[in-house]
């Protein structure tokens, strides 16, 4: 059996075959009407592309309520983003890390940024061949760099949450931390 690319987990090949092949299944498959129904049992896949920002948290609470709700068997988030608002990634990370069903993300193109950090509160992640994750250093919202004090007040704050998600979801959390921390070696 082909082994899937993996980032920082080890899981059954039986398992992962059986999501990965679900979602390639459904994503090439011939054009099926999308339904708002979750059932029990089904896999929701959740495009979660643009920028983070509140809207986005909005939206990704109440599908994952709406899936543990109906008892779905699984979350995949189909990910594209080259990040966003630091106070919404806080607020997807302690959803998902608070979530009662197995989720993965699937970085399709781009997980920069925000998009990295979210990643990271999945239990599962996967990337597409051509793909990249990274890239979370904080900086203002005009791009410059943070101030001395307001960037090591951020990156400690942020550097205890990634741990700590990574940890909870069986990822390296020297990895996430270097996410955000260039001057971490």
């Amino acid at each position: 059996m082909k082994k899937f690319p993996r980032l920082f987990l080890s899981l059954p090949c039986r398992a992962v075959a059986l999501c990965i092949g679900g979602f390639l299944f459904l994503s090439f498959s011939l054009p099926v009407q999308a339904r708002e129904e979750i059932r029990k049992g089904d896999i929701v896949v959740v495009p979660l592309q643009g920028e983070v920002s509140p809207p986005m948290f909005l939206f990704l609470r109440r599908v994952q309520k709406a899936a543990e709700t109906a008892g779905a068997s699984a979350i995949i988030f189909e990910m594209n983003t080259y990040g966003g608002r630091l106070d919404s990634a806080e607020e997807i990370t302690n959803l998902l890390n608070h979530a009662t069903i197995p989720t993965f993300t699937f970085i399709n193109t781009n997980a920069g940024s925000a998009g990295a950090l979210i990643a990271l509160a999945t239990r599962y992640i996967y990337m597409a061949p051509v793909s990249a994750i990274g890239a979370a250093a904080p900086i203002q919202s005009n791009g410059e760099d943070l101030g001395i004090t307001a960037r090591d007040k951020t990156i400690s704050y942020w550097s205890a949450l990634i741990r700590g998600s990574a940890n909870r979801n069986g990822h390296n959390p020297d990895v996430g931390e270097a996410f955000m921390n260039k001057r971490r070696k």
